[in-house]
């Protein structure tokens, strides 16, 4: 038995692992191997690209742009406290005891909590209101004349540029705890600068990218040739077989992250569900607030709004009728509307087929060019001349002084 006082063995134990003796394979980079590697790469990339940027090729987009089309967002004389365009007047209701529908108040001045902007902000009865009227009252139309055929299901993004949902600060500033609890609670702490207003009431939803949620609406009719008039697609309040909002997000979203007590959501008076622009937020079970709320990595991208059950065809007139009122102007972006078809690849996006196809040609120039070398001067395996030293004696084993 060892003494107390002995010291400690720093020797290792005698195991495989702890002395190095584990079995190991090192490949032996001989020129056939590496000239028949690069074209083994080149011979799986080049078809592989092909493949992508065919499919992408065969995918059916438009895009418009929108955001020019009026003023922008200024603030109207009218209704000084609702940064909306002039020649836009805002459709103001007063909000009944009820939480049903209101009557029009002119006098109503944008005031949280006795008003809200009718066509714009979710109230839990705006599917009852007379919506298409209302809704399309201040909206823009955009004629889209369809250049090619485009098989359904066709589906309709908004897209921003210049807009940088990737800035840390921005991503961090949400609360997933209050917005997977049933009551609104949760821990808002990261929701900082958008976590209280100056009353002390908490955001619900938080922080800057609820906050920023993208307010503009949509809806849009059909006129196809030969057809007595145009067809309606679908409204923004709506949605219908033709003009889908159920199941533009995430399932995993929808059933997990986003969940919702209507009751906490609406009459709370500790919670304040407006937005920057002073609009009242969706429900956080809202398909069109989970969408947002996954941001975009890329300062220019797109997001789905709404999926057309339905075949375009070549000549067909898409009219889409916009409510535009994000303002983009102070981060020098845009805003456009687009229509595309999908492929087994997904959108309309050569890039990933494009990087295959120039990986493969450099491994194929990077094989060209070894196996040259190898047939103008080989180099024989195992030639220890080539470790000699510079000056040292020939046949020397390498070893320098």
């Amino acid at each position: 038995m060892s003494s107390e006082n002995e010291p400690l063995s720093k020797k290792p134990e005698d195991s495989d692992f702890q002395q190095q003796r584990l079995k190991a394979w090192q490949p032996l980079l001989t020129p056939k191997w590496v000239i028949g590697t690069f074209i083994l790469i080149c011979v799986v990339f080049i078809p592989i690209g092909v493949a992508i940027v065919v499919a992408s090729g065969g995918v059916e987009e438009v895009t418009v742009r929108y955001d020019h089309l009026t003023a922008g967002a200024v603030l109207n004389p009218t209704y000084p406290d609702s940064p909306y365009p002039a020649s836009c007047a805002p459709y103001l209701y007063k909000r009944a005891a009820n939480n049903s529908k209101g009557e029009h108040d002119p006098g109503c001045k944008g005031d949280a909590n006795s008003c809200f902007i009718d066509g714009l902000d979710y109230w839990e009865d705006y599917t009852g209101r007379d919506a298409p009227t209302v809704v399309q009252a201040c909206s823009i139309p955009i004629n889209i004349t369809l250049e090619h055929d485009m098989d359904g299901p066709v589906y309709f993004y908004y897209k921003l540029t210049n807009y940088y949902q990737n800035h840390r600060r921005y991503v961090k500033s949400r609360s997933d705890t209050q917005l997977a609890s049933d009551s609104g609670g949760g821990d808002t702490s990261t929701c900082d600068p958008l976590e209280t207003d100056s009353q002390g009431r908490t955001y619900y939803p938080c922080g800057l990218i609820a906050g920023s949620f993208f307010i503009d609406r949509f809806s849009a009719t059909l006129q196809r040739a030969g057809a007595a008039g145009p067809t309606p697609l679908g409204n923004w309040s709506v949605s219908t077989p033709n003009w889908q909002k159920d199941g533009i997000a995430w399932s995993s979203d929808k059933s997990d992250k986003f969940k919702l007590n209507r009751a906490s959501y609406e009459d709370d008076v500790n919670f304040n569900h407006n937005g920057l622009l002073g609009v009242r937020l969706p429900p956080v079970n809202d398909e069109d607030f989970i969408v947002w709320m996954r941001t975009a990595g890329l300062p220019t991208f797109k997001k789905l709004y709404r999926k057309i059950d339905t075949s375009l065809k070549k000549g067909d007139v898409v009219t889409v009728y916009a409510l535009n009122y994000y303002p983009v102007e102070a981060f020098d972006g845009s805003k456009s509307i687009v229509l595309s078809t999908t492929s087994w690849m997904g959108g309309k996006n050569s890039f990933l087929g494009w990087a295959y196809i120039v990986v493969g040609i450099i491994c194929f120039v990077l094989a060209a060019a070894f196996a040259i070398k190898h047939l103008v001067s080989p180099r024989p395996l195992g030639d220890m001349s080539y470790f000699n030293w510079p000056g040292s004696a020939a046949g020397s084993t390498g070893r320098g002084h």
